[in-house]
């Protein structure tokens, strides 16, 4: 005859059991499902964090807002596999030469943005921006193709160029489609 089983053991493995599943899903909703990287909503969530502690003291909050150049193109010619593939590698590689306290997310389709607190000296937004435009841009080999992608990147500094959560959206938003239209890889909120 079997030893009973301990009640308490058996709620106490049921409690851990529902917690991991209740972690699971509080990482799902707030991560994108094929990148693995932050949503739109966790994202603007950190974004009206950082602005709101960075409000108070000296620091700088910079955003960057990333879009992919001509990716439709690319998933009609090889198809959604493959370009989904190829959005799981490029938010790796972003998120590969961001610091570690730096927020990655794509917000959908080919848009992707970075958080970046703490922000001390305005050259390392410049450096991150060469940064991710050189991992982005180097040919992929997905399912037996050579593609390449290539990306504009605009850029909005909180306090500096935007007073808000919202107004940094807006700038770096506008900052992205001003590099797209001068077809450059990046540019700033402000420049002319």
């Amino acid at each position: 005859m079997g030893v009973p089983d301990n009640p308490n053991a058996n709620r106490r493995r049921l409690e851990r059991l529902l917690d991991i599943e209740r972690d699971r899903y509080r990482h799902m909703a707030m991560h994108d499902n094929l990148t693995a990287l932050a949503n739109r909503e966790h994202f603007e969530q950190v974004l009206i964090k950082a602005v709101s502690d960075n409000a108070t003291t000296t620091g700088k909050v910079a955003l960057l807002y990333i879009d992919l150049n001509d990716f439709k193109p690319l998933n009609d010619r090889f198809g959604h596999d493959l370009g989904d593939e190829v959005l799981r590698i490029v938010g790796a590689r972003m998120r590969s030469v961001v610091r570690a306290s730096d927020t990655v997310a794509r917000l959908g389709g080919d848009e992707f943005a970075v958080l970046m607190g703490s922000v001390t000296d305005t050259s390392s937004l410049q450096r991150t921006a060469e940064l991710i435009h050189a991992q982005v841009c180097r040919p992929m080999h997905v399912k037996e193709h050579l593609v390449s992608v290539s990306l504009c990147v605009g850029i909005c500094i909180f306090p500096d160029q935007a007073s808000s959560a919202e107004a940094l959206w807006i700038g770096a938003d506008r900052a992205m489609y001003a590099a797209k239209r001068a077809g450059k890889p990046w540019h700033w909120q402000g420049d002319a």
